[in-house]
């Protein structure tokens, strides 16, 4: 739990803060909004790995919605996506994050699944984790 020290942590210059899943999403949104990136923060064990994906889905969009005013936000768990998240839970989240509507107040063009949860579909059907340049 960073509450005792989240304000500490916006002051530092940092882009974006990844923050556990028990970080108090209110008050990051809150301190973070204008300034710094909020990367999270979605229960990486009982939502992500063990959750459904109706759960996956429920909960980035709760996260996509309080962090709809901004566009310093990427979906993604409150730590490391665990190896073992079934991947249809893994499109849950991503399908939440593209199926938002865009929100010309924030600024923002779409709300985003983390580059690693994108690395992860593609390797999980057998597609390169990064795309080759031609020679």
């Amino acid at each position: 739990n960073t509450k005792a020290i989240l304000a500490d942590l916006v002051t530092t210059g940092a882009d974006a803060l990844e923050l556990d899943y028990k970080t108090d999403v209110r008050l990051a949104h809150d301190l973070m909004k204008d300034s710094t990136v909020f990367i999270g923060n979605l229960d990486p064990s009982s939502v992500v790995a063990l959750g459904t994906p109706a759960l996956v889905e429920a909960k980035s969009r709760e996260l996509i919605a309080l962090f709809g005013d901004t566009c310093r936000f990427i979906l993604n768990a409150g730590c490391a996506i665990p190896a073992t998240a079934p991947e249809a839970n893994i499109r849950a989240m991503v399908h939440a994050a593209r199926s938002w509507p865009i929100s010309a107040a924030a600024g923002a063009t779409r709300a985003l699944a983390s580059p690693w949860t994108a690395r992860a579909m593609r390797t999980s059907r057998g597609i390169p984790a990064q795309p080759t340049s031609p020679q």
